[in-house]
């Protein structure tokens, strides 16, 4: 276990106390809090790995991952006891996460000691089927759709027949027009096309990019919380070691992690003086969903209010608008 003991020998740093008055045994307390929790979280995080993919109620078809069956018999005391456990660890889960933050506001934390949680948190989830979400199979299925000519603003998923690569999706998206926008569309019809609609390589390739966007998150967020002065651990402790953004992204493999990392990176080139370039970004990521489009409403806004006068301001918003 070694990554226990890194935890257990993180160097606890000020945040908003002076960690050097703080007695030894505070200190201690501190360090064994980030453990108890580092433990926590991976145990709870192992179970939904282990036991979801038996008894989740999207995993309803064969061969949805490399592992795991939805005809396999859940835990003992059927499939309200299998609920109730799950219930359990995702709230274990919840505690662990707390923990971390008591022991961020209270006396800082390292932010590698803070990815590294992160990462070990992730490891199961990296590893198991997507959980507690069937979007990640809709994505596959409108990529391989796209393939073979479906409009998908007109006809689901579903109008390109009975292929392979559609099988994992809701029988409810099978048959309803798509509601995300083209740069979306065009990258899973990308995946589908260089991997042969291979729904499993697909799923693969959508994991390790959704890995990514939260890896870039994890620094865009520590580069805007310092240009603010504000503090980096509670930062990635509220928008990367969240089990929110853990389940999402790294487990569902939500595209809400894709428009989230174009949406924060376009407020970091505004924070940085480029809101023209900030829109342009924010547009990118409403390319992906919509809900984008308000971090562009906000940069043009925070912009004009900075001008001086009232005709500047409103030719600043015509400019970018």
């Amino acid at each position: 276990m070694k990554w226990v003991l890194a935890l257990g020998a993180v160097r606890l740093r000020p945040g908003s106390a002076v960690l050097g008055r703080r007695p030894v045994g505070g200190r201690r307390l501190e360090v064994g809090v980030l453990v108890v929790a580092a433990v926590l979280g991976a145990v709870a995080t192992t179970y939904l790995a282990v036991a979801e993919p038996n008894v989740g109620i999207h995993l309803r078809g064969e061969h949805l991952w490399f592992f795991g069956s939805s005809s396999a018999p859940p835990p003992r005391g059927g499939q309200c006891g299998a609920v109730v456990l799950n219930t359990i660890a995702l709230g274990a889960f919840a505690v662990a996460w707390l923990l971390v933050g008591l022991v961020v506001r209270r006396a800082g934390v390292s932010a590698r000691a803070l990815l590294l949680m992160a990462a070990v948190w992730s490891i199961p989830l990296v590893i198991a089927p997507p959980l507690f979400s069937p979007d990640a199979y809709t994505y596959t299925a409108l990529g391989a759709a796209l393939n073979h000519g479906v409009d998908l603003y007109q006809f689901g998923s579903g109008a390109a027949g009975p292929i392979s690569a559609v099988r994992g999706a809701e029988p409810a998206w099978l048959n309803t027009p798509s509601p995300y926008g083209p740069l979306f569309l065009d990258l899973m019809g990308a995946l589908s096309r260089l991997l042969g609609e291979h729904m499993l390589q697909v799923l693969v390739a959508l994991r390790l990019l959704t890995l990514a966007a939260v890896g870039v998150l994890a620094m865009l967020l520590t580069r805007l919380a310092r240009l603010h002065e504000c503090g980096v651990a509670r930062a990635l402790w509220l928008g990367v070691l969240n089990p929110l953004v853990l389940l999402s992204a790294v487990s569902a493999n939500h595209n809400d992690t894709l428009m989230m990392v174009l949406l924060v990176a376009g407020l970091f080139l505004a924070v940085r003086g480029h809101p023209l370039l900030g829109i342009v970004v924010c547009v990118a990521a409403a390319d992906i969903k919509v809900t984008a489009l308000a971090g562009a409403a906000v940069i043009g806004v925070d912009y004009a209010l900075h001008q001086g006068g009232w005709a500047a301001r409103g030719r600043a918003l015509a400019v970018l608008s």
